[in-house]
């Protein structure tokens, strides 16, 4: 019978910084590729692959993704890492620095000051813990950029008391007291 050309996969990696930094591919979980690199797949049967990229310090890798590639063809992708950004927020006042912190998409709470990094580019939910006796600011959405390091200042502010008071008796209300 005739002989069926074997697939391949092709993955190159940009930016040239983010290769240097150590940016590869995997096909299937497999070993770790570089830039350009060229794997064949072993049969024609199954043609559905995983392409894993690896993390990096600093950067936001592609996506993981899932592709069909075709028998006797080495599919070729293009695909990009951006630089990874930062959030520092700094809450105020200095009496509940020690209590008070925030959380960006879902994490765990890290104190006032902290830097968080490696976060991808675009908009991030950030909540605020509670303080007894203080209010805290509302949640809200924070752009970071490719390579920006946003620096926030917050402050809580303390819960004013209320006081309610009953006049008694009826007659005393209704004479204007």
């Amino acid at each position: 019978g005739a002989v069926v050309p074997l697939p391949a996969v092709r993955v190159l990696l940009m930016p040239p910084a983010a290769v240097g930094a150590g940016a590869q591919w995997s096909l299937n979980g497999g070993a770790w590729q570089n830039s350009g690199d060229v794997v064949t797949l072993p049969d024609t049967n199954n043609l559905t692959v995983d392409i894993g990229y690896r993390s990096l310090e600093g950067w936001a890798a592609p996506v993981n993704e899932t592709l069909t590639i075709s028998n006797g063809v080495t599919t070729t992708l293009t695909r990009y890492y951006t630089k990874s950004g930062k959030l520092t927020i700094n809450l105020e006042p200095g009496s509940v620095t020690n209590t008070a912190g925030f959380s960006v998409d879902g994490g765990a709470f890290v104190p006032g000051g902290t830097t968080v990094s490696n976060l991808s580019p675009g908009v991030h939910d950030v909540e605020y813990a509670e303080v007894d006796g203080w209010a805290r600011p509302e949640s809200e959405e924070i752009l970071i950029g490719e390579g920006e390091h946003v620096v926030i200042v917050l402050s809580y502010l303390i819960n004013q008391g209320s006081l309610r008071v009953f006049i008694e008796p009826p007659a005393a209300r209704a004479a204007g007291a």
